[in-house]
């Protein structure tokens, strides 16, 4: 049925991939100026799954059934990030290069639980981490 619905409003994989990355791309982005103006950044170290945004957030798909897929679309330049414990999304980006995703450091780790360190950032409910550690989490 879902295939049904997405063929009948021309919506093929590619076409949402690039949707979702486009999205993507613009809130790094949206994100990265309030980040890289703070003087002092906080060092923090989160628990959580390594998520891909587009399927978490559009069509509610994670975990492990999930995780080929994740890999493939960070290939393609969805940018991954961390579902927090806590229930907080970040952004991952790449320390040093906030323009960049943090996906080489993650897709290995992709809807698994890791323990990532690196400088956190917020602003407009939006939460950023430039990742500096990547690590399985025991």
């Amino acid at each position: 049925m879902p295939e049904k619905i997405l063929k009948m409003q021309n919506l093929t994989p590619p076409t949402i991939l690039r949707g979702a990355v486009f999205v993507a791309v613009l809130v790094i982005l949206f994100a990265i100026a309030p980040l890289r103006a703070q003087d002092a950044k906080t060092a923090k170290t989160i628990t959580g799954s390594v998520r891909d945004p587009a399927c978490l957030v559009m069509h509610k798909m994670s975990g492990e059934k999930h995780r080929g897929c994740a890999i493939a679309c960070a290939k393609k330049g969805v940018p991954l990030g961390i579902e927090a414990d806590d229930g907080i999304y970040y952004i991952a980006v790449a320390s040093g290069h906030p323009s960049e995703s943090a996906n080489g450091l993650l897709s290995k780790y992709a809807e698994q639980k890791v323990k990532v360190t690196g400088s956190v950032g917020e602003a407009k409910g939006i939460h950023v981490i430039e990742v500096e550690k990547v690590e399985p989490a025991s």
